[in-house]
């Protein structure tokens, strides 16, 4: 996160600008997908006020010299890539209890049939034209944390959409694809083809990360080797099954800082 100010005429206004996904709320991350969806993305005045909350469109939208423009832009030039979908491993809330994601292959006919239509009621209100990226806060308040009365839903789901995007849209992804076995019935022959697809995936993925690793170590050899490290200590510690990444709710946040 950089810290900056914004300047015109007798205008002094201090702000924040992310420096990635890390940096962003997931409502943040939801909304803008919502300007590209409605075709508003290109109105760069919107997308500033977005990820800079601080200084409002009626500000950018007056006339400025082009190395404003060009800064922020390169400021925010992570918007244009997707986020991570590294699952964390532990989720930190109230009294510091760390919770696990899990896998739901195995749940009582009461949880199957509540976690099914906890997921129906939260669609049903958000309406037809719903999205993914919407329900992702509400699939995880109810796959993670068991939750199917709809008001702690609602609110649980409210401090997830404030939390880090690129570790909810990782949970997300998760719990969406889970949520998905439930739907679909588990056999044995699925199961097989769904771990082969797995395997495949992420031996693919591994080669694709390792390849560009690589190509910046050849190609930039300038903090490449900061690269390489941090790689290889993280695959280092999951094999020792010492790699956690953590997902920390603000409240909890706030009371490790104090």
């Amino acid at each position: 996160m950089n810290f900056l100010t914004y300047l015109f005429n007798s205008t002094k206004i201090p702000f924040e600008a992310p420096d990635n996904w890390q940096d962003v709320p997931f409502k943040t991350f939801v909304a803008y997908n919502k300007l590209i969806k409605d075709g508003k993305a290109d109105d760069q005045a919107k997308v500033y006020s977005l990820f800079m909350p601080k200084v409002k469109e009626e500000y950018w939208n007056k006339a400025h010299g082009p190395k404003l423009y060009q800064a922020i832009n390169e400021q925010l030039n992570f918007i244009s890539t997707e986020p991570s979908k590294e699952v964390p491993t532990h989720v930190i809330k109230d009294g510091y209890k760390v919770i696990r994601p899990k896998s739901i292959d195995d749940v009582t006919v009461n949880e199957y049939w509540g976690t099914l239509k906890a997921v129906d009621e939260v669609i049903k209100g958000k309406g037809d034209n719903v999205t993914t990226l919407e329900v992702m806060p509400e699939m995880i308040a109810i796959l993670m944390f068991k939750e199917t009365d709809s008001d702690k839903i609602e609110q649980l789901s409210k401090e997830i959409s404030e939390l880090p995007t690129d570790k909810v849209y990782g949970l997300g992804c998760f719990f969406l694809q889970k949520l998905q076995d439930l739907k679909s019935g588990t056999t044995i022959t699925a199961r097989i083809k769904r771990l082969m697809r797995l395997i495949l995936t992420l031996v693919m993925a591994e080669f694709l990360i390792i390849m560009v690793i690589l190509f910046n170590f050849i190609t930039f050899r300038k903090g490449c080797l900061v690269s390489v490290k941090e790689y290889l200590r993280r695959r280092l510690l999951k094999c020792t099954l010492r790699y956690k990444y953590l997902l920390i709710f603000r409240s909890v946040k706030g009371n490790i800082q104090q």
